[in-house]
C-alpha cells in the first residue's frame, strides 16, 4: 500500500484482517514496564499526518525513558473521544501507511508543530489494538502514563461560533460577582482553610455567591450546552485521565479554553439554575449540563494542587 503524500480527508475502514498485517509489521512486543510513545512529525496542515512509534520505559520518576538512554523524555498525553468507527484517516508511522479515527487525526493535526517534533501518547495508537493481551497490561498503566505526562491535552473536537464569546460573558460575569462580594469571598477563604475542600469547598471559594434570579442567556446554555454533551465528556476513561494530570489544557477546534474560565464558567452557572431550584434536577437540561461542567471540572481535576 502506498501512502498518499497529501491526504487529510476520511477514507474507508480496514477489515480485521487488513488491521492484522499491518499492526504484526508495527507493533514488535512490550514489557509490562513499557509503552510505545509517538514522535509526531513537523507538518502543513495539508500535509499528511508522519510519526515515528517508539518503545519506551516507565521506570523514572519523571517521563518515560527511549531506548537505552537515561534522560526521560518529556511527553503529553492526549484524552479524547474515538469518534465514529467508520471514519478513518490515514496516517504514516515508520514509513507503513496506517489508518486511524477521524477524532485522533484532528486531534494529531491540531497538535503538530510546524517544525518540531512533538512527543504524544495516545492509545489508539501507542497500545496495540489488535493484542488483547497487551491492551489488558497497558490500560493497568495508563494512571501511570497520564501522571508522567508533562500536561495532558484534552481534545474535545471542533469549535463552534458561540462557543468562546460565551464562555468569556460567562467568566465576565464571574469577576464582577467576585469583586462586588470581595469581603464575603475572604470569610469563606478563611472558614474554608479549616473545613472540608472537597469540590463543594472549591466551588464556593471561585464562586462565593451570586446574583439571584439571574436569567439564564439562550446563547450561554446553547455553548454549555455543545461543550457538555460531546462525546468527551461521557467517557467512562476521562475521570482517570484528568484526575492523574499535574496540568490540563483544554483544546476546541482552534482554540485553547482556559481551564480557570472553564471552572468560573460553571460556578455562575451552575449558581443560576441552582436559584431555579434542585427537585427535579434531572430533568433539567441546563442544570444537568452544569452539573457534569462542574463535577468533571472540580472533582476530577487535579491540576491545581501542583
Amino acid at each position: 500500500m502506498a501512502p498518499s503524500t497529501h491526504s487529510t480527508g476520511s477514507t474507508s475502514v480496514w477489515s480485521d484482517e487488513q488491521l492484522q498485517e499491518v499492526a504484526q509489521k508495527l507493533y514488535t512486543p512490550i514489557r509490562t514496564w513499557q509503552t510505545r510513545i509517538i514522535r509526531l512529525q513537523p507538518g502543513q496542515p495539508s500535509d499528511i499526518l508522519k510519526a515515528d512509534l517508539l518503545v519506551a520505559g516507565l521506570i523514572q520518576d519523571d517521563g518515560l525513558v527511549l531506548g537505552m538512554d537515561e534522560e526521560p523524555v518529556a511527553f503529553e498525553a492526549i484524552s479524547y473521544s474515538w469518534g465514529a468507527p467508520d471514519a478513518c484517516v490515514d496516517i504514516v508511522i515508520d514509513g507503513l501507511e496506517y489508518r486511524i479515527h477521524q477524532s485522533l487525526a484532528d486531534a494529531l493535526r491540531r497538535f503538530r508543530y510546524d517544525r518540531h517534533e512533538r512527543y504524544l501518547w495516545a492509545d489508539a495508537l501507542c497500545i496495540n489494538q489488535v493484542d488483547l493481551a497487551e491492551k489488558s497490561q497497558q490500560v493497568q498503566n495508563m494512571f501511570r502514563i497520564y501522571r508522567k505526562a508533562k500536561s495532558v491535552l484534552v481534545w474535545l473536537g471542533s469549535e463552534t461560533a458561540d462557543l468562546a464569546s460565551a464562555l468569556e460573558v460567562l467568566y465576565e460575569e464571574a469577576i464582577g460577582i467576585a469583586e462586588a462580594t470581595e469581603d464575603d469571598r475572604s470569610e469563606t477563604s478563611t472558614s474554608a482553610s479549616s473545613a472540608d475542600t472537597g469540590p463543594v469547598s472549591q466551588f464556593e471559594t471561585v464562586i462565593p455567591s451570586a446574583e439571584p434570579n439571574t436569567a439564564l442567556l439562550a446563547r450561554e446554555i446553547n455553548a454549555l450546552h455543545d461543550l457538555c454533551t460531546r462525546a468527551w465528556i461521557r467517557r467512562v476513561w476521562v475521570q482517570q485521565e484528568i484526575f492523574a494530570a499535574t496540568d490540563v489544557r483544554v483544546f476546541c477546534g482552534r482554540s485553547e479554553l482556559d481551564l480557570d474560565r472553564l471552572k468560573r464558567a460553571a460556578a455562575v452557572l451552575s449558581s443560576k439554575v441552582e436559584d431555579r431550584g434542585t427537585s427535579d434536577w434531572p430533568s433539567q437540561p441546563e442544570l444537568e449540563i452544569a452539573r457534569r461542567l462542574v463535577i468533571l471540572i472540580f472533582t476530577n481535576s487535579k491540576a491545581d494542587e501542583t
